[in-house]
């Protein structure tokens, strides 16, 4: 119950501190495209898969998702 909307409240903030990574890092699109990316990539759902641990869940994408 509180999973999803943490998780969106989290995937959200990244947009401003993303922004603030581009302009602290002068320009670095990618790393900024890392931190959004990370943040947004994930699970926002728990599934029955996670409940039965058939899956594993994903609050914080990791790099190749």
């Amino acid at each position: 119950m509180l999973y999803t909307p943490l998780k969106v409240v989290y995937a959200a903030s990244a947009i401003p501190v993303g922004v603030l990574v581009y302009l602290w890092s002068v320009g670095d699109a990618e790393m900024t495209g890392r931190v959004i990316g990370r943040a947004t990539a994930g699970d926002f759902v728990v599934t029955p898969d996670h409940l039965k641990g058939d899956r594993r869940l994903v609050f914080i994408g990791r790099r190749g998702e």
